[in-house]
């Protein structure tokens, strides 16, 4: 799947779901979200929250009608490391298409991450490298970061990706939580 063509997908949904509205989006809430994501993703695996695909596909091959899919992937997707993962994906692409960047090549061979809390700190660090000088080089490592996890702790981290974006379509505005403004 064409990462920018999804950013624009990805951005269209948060547009309509009023996470651009005047007032509710600025950037440096925006990067602090991205951060976030991935501390979610640290919690998710402290408390043993993995995705079951396998179960997920399964309840969905009866679902004839697809009304049960958010309640399908609530059940075996939502807040795992997984999930969270492909939010630090999402919220970036948001990011990359609120202020037409282009999303960089993506290399998913880029140094070994094996535990999920050295993961986030990295992530955090890359996030305060652009807010205090600015320069998309380092924050667009964290794209490397994402894919390099996924690959070596075998995420499919696309399918995720889809799936969180189809789940995101069925949710209320805002996704129901209130928006913190300031700059």
């Amino acid at each position: 799947m064409d990462l920018n063509k999804l950013a624009k997908e990805i951005h269209e949904i948060n547009v309509s779901k009023g996470f651009h509205d005047e007032g509710v989006y600025n950037k440096t809430n925006a990067i602090a979200l991205i951060a976030s994501e991935a501390f979610e993703m640290l919690e998710a695996e402290r408390k043993g929250k993995r995705a079951d695909l396998e179960q997920f596909e399964e309840y969905q091959n009866h679902d004839h009608t697809g009304e049960l899919f958010p309640s399908d992937f609530e059940m075996f997707i939502k807040d795992t490391v997984e999930d969270e993962l492909a939010d630090v994906v999402i919220r970036l692409c948001d990011f990359y298409e609120k202020y037409h960047y282009k999303i960089p090549e993506i290399y998913d061979d880029y140094e070994f991450i094996q535990s999920t809390g050295y993961f986030a700190l990295i992530i955090s660090s890359e996030c305060c490298k652009y807010v205090d000088y600015g320069t998309l080089w380092d924050f667009e490592e964290i794209f490397n970061y994402c894919f390099s996890y996924a690959k070596q702790h075998n995420i499919d981290l696309m399918k995720h990706i889809e799936l969180k974006v189809k789940y995101n379509k069925t949710r209320p505005k805002l996704h129901g939580k209130r928006i913190v403004t300031g700059k």
